[in-house]
C-alpha cells in the first residue's frame, strides 16, 4: 500500500506536475484500497491552511504566533492521527508533496513505518510569497525532510542543485513538473493571420508581468477591428482591466480543447530582484499543458528564467524579456508576422514533449521507487 501525503488532493486535479505525478503513482497501483490519501481522511486540513495563510498575509503581526502554532502544532497532530489509524498498515512506501508540512509528516511517519519516503518538490517555502514567520519555519524544517527522503523528484535541475548544494544524486529525477506526457497525438496549431487569442492558464501572482501585458494589447488594439484578448483559465479572474476569463477546468481534455482556440500560451515569471529564485528554480508545470496543446508560447520572463531558458533553447517559442509595454508589443507584432516561425515552434512542442516528458521514462522512475518492499512495518 503506498500513504499520499498532498494537502489539497482533490483540488489538484487540473493537468498540472502533482495531479500527473500523482495519477502516475494511481496507475502503478491501480487497485484503490493500496492508496491511501491522508487528505481524503482530512479534508478540511487544506481549507484550515489555506485560510489561516491568507489571513496572515493581511494580519502579520497578530498572525505570526498563530501560524508558527498552526504548523508545529498540525504537523504533530496528523502525524500522531496518521500513526494511530495505519498503524497496522504494512505500507510500500510514502508519496509526498513539498507544501506546507505535508514533507515534514512524511518523513516522521516514513521513519515510524519503516518505509521509504518519496517527495515531489513542486514548489519549495523561498520561491513563493509567504507570511515571513511561515516562510522562516518551513525553511528551516527543510533540511529535515530533505535529509530522510530516500528520493526526490524536483521541478527543475536548478532546484535539485539548491536544494542539495551541488549536482543532484543520482536517484534524485528531475521531471521539469510533469509524470511524463505521450505527445504522440499531439496536433500542432497552425498559424493563423492575425493573433486573436492568447491563453494564460496558471497561477495570478504574477500581476506585475500580467499588467504589462495587458497594457501590450491594448496598444495593439487601438488600430484593430479585431482585438487580440489575453484570456485566463482558473479559479479566479486576474486582477486586469481588460482580460477575459474562463472558470476552472478540470478535466484535462476538456482543458486541451479550450487552450486550442487559442493562437498562443502565455508562460510569466516574475521580473523583480527579490523573486529571483522562483525564476530561476520554479517551472510552470502548465508549460508541458501548452506543448500538449500544440501551441507555440509566449515566455514573458527575464532570459535568466527558467520558461524563458526552456522555451528558447527548445524553440517552442519566443521570449518576452521586457516589462515595457511598447517593447512587447513590437514583440507580439513580429512573432503575429512570421508564420512560419509559429507554425515551426507548434511543431517542435512534439519534439520537446518527446524529450522532456516521456511517459514510459516516467514510469519506469516513478515505478523503481514506489514498487519496493517495504523495509519494515509498524508495530
Amino acid at each position: 500500500m503506498i500513504l499520499v501525503l498532498a494537502d489539497k488532493l482533490n483540488a489538484t486535479v487540473a493537468a498540472d506536475g502533482g495531479a500527473r505525478l500523482l495519477r502516475a503513482l494511481v496507475a502503478l497501483h491501480p487497485d484503490e484500497k493500496r492508496v491511501v490519501s491522508l487528505a481524503d481522511a482530512i479534508p478540511g486540513l487544506s481549507v484550515l491552511y489555506s485560510r489561516v495563510a491568507m489571513r496572515g498575509k493581511q494580519y502579520q503581526p497578530v498572525a505570526s504566533f498563530y501560524l508558527a502554532a498552526l504548523y508545529h502544532l498540525g504537523r504533530r497532530c496528523v502525524t500522531r492521527w496518521a500513526e494511530t489509524q495505519f498503524r497496522r498498515t504494512p505500507f510500500r512506501g510514502i508519496w509526498a508533496e513539498s507544501n506546507n508540512v505535508v514533507p515534514l509528516v512524511g518523513a516522521e511517519l516514513a521513519e515510524r513505518f519503516g518505509c521509504p519516503l518519496h517527495v515531489s518538490a513542486f514548489d519549495l517555502p523561498f520561491t513563493y510569497t509567504l507570511h515571513p514567520r511561515e516562510a522562516s519555519y518551513l525553511a528551516a524544517q527543510m533540511t529535515y525532510w530533505v535529509s530522510r527522503a530516500e528520493t526526490i523528484d524536483f521541478a527543475t535541475p536548478a532546484m535539485a542543485v539548491l536544494v542539495r548544494h551541488g549536482p543532484p544524486r543520482e536517484r534524485d529525477i528531475v521531471t521539469w513538473s510533469s509524470a511524463g506526457l505521450d505527445g504522440r497525438d499531439v496536433v500542432p496549431r497552425v498559424a493563423s493571420g492575425q493573433l486573436r487569442r492568447i491563453v494564460f492558464c496558471g497561477s495570478m501572482r504574477f500581476r506585475r508581468e500580467l499588467e504589462a501585458f495587458a497594457a501590450a494589447l491594448r496598444l495593439i488594439n487601438r488600430s484593430r477591428s479585431t482585438p487580440v484578448v489575453l484570456v485566463t483559465v482558473g479559479l479566479r479572474p486576474a486582477p486586469v482591466p481588460g482580460v477575459e476569463h474562463v472558470a476552472f477546468i478540470d478535466s484535462e481534455p476538456d482543458l486541451i480543447r479550450e487552450l486550442r482556440r487559442a493562437d498562443a500560451a502565455y508562460s510569466p515569471l516574475p521580473f523583480s530582484p527579490d523573486e529571483h529564485i522562483l525564476a530561476t528554480k520554479y517551472f510552470p508545470g502548465k508549460i508541458a499543458t501548452y506543448l500538449l496543446a500544440g501551441l507555440p508560447i509566449l515566455a514573458h520572463a527575464p532570459a535568466y528564467a527558467s520558461n524563458s531558458g526552456f522555451v528558447v533553447e527548445t524553440g517552442v517559442g519566443i521570449g518576452i524579456p521586457t516589462l515595457v509595454p511598447e517593447a512587447i508589443a513590437e514583440t507580439l507584432l513580429a512573432f503575429e508576422r512570421d508564420r512560419v516561425a509559429r507554425d515551426a515552434q507548434a511543431m517542435r512542442g512534439r519534439e520537446a514533449l518527446a524529450r522532456y516528458f516521456r511517459r514510459d521514462e516516467r514510469e519506469r522512475a516513478f515505478g523503481s521507487i514506489l514498487g519496493r518492499t517495504p523495509r519494515g512495518t509498524a508495530a
